[in-house]
């Protein structure tokens, strides 16, 4: 692309190395401006932007840290907790913790099912899955 998305400040705790006191500052109020960019600012460079509502708890885990909240852990976390619920909806027995937790990763590849309904209505759903184990529903990841 020639265009440059535009930058947003987000002011941030910034930790930082204090010389004077030999040891690292974690800051308990923002301390720093750091910059961002927005995937849906590329929205108007598409030629046939499409725009689709859907449930937040479905299709939206930010992934705005390396670590902690909004991370990649917390993201997969939730792609796990929704694969639970669909293959709970499909009468499979996934046990789960008090916060509907799966006690190992679960994926289910958008090219096996895009929601529940789809899942229900797949011929090699009865697949053996092991509860005990991560389960990948999908083509091979060879």
């Amino acid at each position: 692309l020639d265009e440059h998305l535009p930058w947003a400040p987000a002011q941030k705790k910034i930790p930082y190395y204090d010389p004077l006191l030999h040891r690292k500052i974690e800051p308990d109020q923002p301390n720093a401006f750091k910059l961002e960019q927005f995937v849906f600012d590329t929205i108007p460079l598409a030629r046939n932007p499409v725009v689709l509502e859907v449930l937040r708890q479905e299709e939206f885990s930010p992934i705005k840290n390396a670590e902690g909240v909004d991370s990649p852990t917390t993201a997969r976390a939730a792609m796990s907790v929704r694969a639970t619920q669909w293959l709970r909806q499909c009468g499979l027995k996934i046990p789960v913790d008090p916060n509907g937790n799966p006690s190992h990763p679960i994926e289910i590849s958008p090219l096996w099912a895009l929601d529940v309904e789809e899942l229900k209505t797949r011929p090699d759903r009865g697949v053996s899955i092991d509860p005990s184990q991560p389960i990948y529903l999908g083509p091979s990841l060879k």
